[in-house]
């Protein structure tokens, strides 16, 4: 698909790049403008880009590069163009992915905070070190206060002529002991560690003893029928308005979809995993927090958040410390 696309670019053949573009086909300028469906067909006709000089494909993303000095990223979905987004290629500036893990109890989230320690605050500390520039770190996602990490993914540019291996074994002495590196590599410029993202799991932790050594990585409750609770969660898989289940903001999307609820009884734990497509602030902790209460109390919360996404339900959101966001994912086999 992506042969004929490039084909149909070059040569602006207009029937072709028609069969491809979608309704939901989005394009994005070299300004920073969207363009949707038939008038991102439109531009795409309009372009002039050069000839063509360099094509791969990274994680989930085709990578194009062409002799006027514009780099395209370009996505599929069902059949058609789903994302083409293009922008002036930097030789100045690179592009690197960092993979990382952390315990967030004594951070105040991921977000940088002034005169509070967070997680991309020390990060983007220790790189202006490194890098001997102020960089800025892209997040695959943000966590709240308290929330931990087994597997987060940042993207940042930087000037340095450093490579990702001195980067990486510097980093790794001079970072706390509570952020631990898993890679570092340079990737496209085109790369967004959030926008790219496919899927994400998040973790939640109930232990069922009272145990201090686990009162910041799991939520203490009696004793629960795992099957009883992956039956109640099983109702939030698939395509719903999880808006009952958030803390919304404004024009916030709250449509999302759960691919998959897994519910693992470990001794003494219970594991609670979602793994969907995108989440919003909070979702994980109510949608847990609520089935609980259904559990405990008879309620209907969970259902009927569902159901009713604009009413005003309740909400019971766990605590933050029992979460962890365990895993990020690009690419899908």
């Amino acid at each position: 698909m992506m042969e004929a696309f490039l084909r149909a670019l070059m040569r602006h053949d207009e029937e072709t790049l028609s069969a491809l573009v979608g309704k939901d086909t989005v394009y994005r300028d070299i300004e920073g403008t969207l363009h949707f469906g038939k008038e991102a067909l439109k531009k795409l006709l309009a372009l002039n880009l050069g000839d063509h000089k360099k094509r791969y494909v990274y994680e989930n993303i085709h990578v194009c590069a062409f002799t006027r000095g514009i780099l395209m990223k370009v996505k599929f979905k069902d059949g058609f163009l789903h994302r083409v987004y293009i922008k002036k290629n930097d030789p100045s500036s690179r592009r690197f992915r960092i993979d990382f893990a952390y315990d967030g109890t004594l951070f105040y989230g991921f977000q940088r905070q002034k005169r509070r320690r967070s997680v991309q605050g020390v990060l983007e500390s220790v790189l202006k070190h490194i890098c001997g520039h102020d960089v800025k770190l892209h997040p695959a996602g943000r966590t709240d206060k308290g929330v931990h990490a087994l597997h987060q993914v940042a993207h940042f540019d930087t000037s340095s002529h450093l490579e990702s291996g001195k980067i990486e074994d510097v980093m790794a002495t001079m970072l706390p002991e509570d952020i631990v590196l898993i890679k570092i590599e340079e990737v496209p410029e085109v790369f967004h560690a959030r926008y790219d993202v496919l899927k994400k799991t998040y973790r939640y932790t109930l232990i069922h003893r009272k145990d201090p050594f686990y009162a910041h990585k799991a939520l203490y409750c009696p004793l629960v029928d795992a099957d009883e609770l992956l039956n109640l969660l099983k109702q939030c898989e698939g395509t719903h308005d999880f808006k009952g289940f958030c803390k919304q903001s404004p024009n916030q999307d709250t449509v999302k979809t759960i691919d998959n609820v897994v519910v693992r009884r470990e001794k003494d734990f219970t594991h609670i995993e979602l793994t969907g497509n995108g989440f919003l602030r909070h979702m994980v902790r109510i949608i847990v927090g609520n089935a609980l209460n259904d559990i405990r109390k008879g309620t209907s919360l969970v259902k009927t958040a569902l159901q009713n996404p604009d009413k005003n339900s309740r909400k019971h959101m766990a605590k933050a410390s029992a979460l962890t966001l365990a895993n990020v994912v690009y690419k899908t086999d």
